[in-house]
């Protein structure tokens, strides 16, 4: 998606549905995309099941020591930030 250098998703509580999806994104160096452009990139993408339904703009994803993405950390890092999608 244009404005997004890396994202990583991962499942949050959810009343209704027992877990929904997440993503954390680091914006690109033009800025972050808007919620819209975001939004319609996602729906040409991805089935209604597969999206994503909350967002959170994070400076950076967390990583373990060995350098890979750490899902865990992100989620814990980006959960005061979530927001609809």
């Amino acid at each position: 998606c244009p404005g997004v250098s890396a994202a990583c998703a991962f499942g949050v509580p959810d009343d209704t549905w027992g877990e929904i999806l997440a993503v954390a994104i680091v914006a690109g160096p033009g800025g972050p995309p808007s919620d819209t452009e975001l939004g319609a990139f996602v729906r040409e993408r991805l089935s209604p099941h597969r999206r994503p339904r909350r967002v959170a703009f994070v400076d950076a994803l967390a990583t373990t020591p060995a350098g890979k993405l750490d899902r865990a950390g992100t989620r814990a890092r980006s959960s005061t930030f979530l927001r609809p999608l």
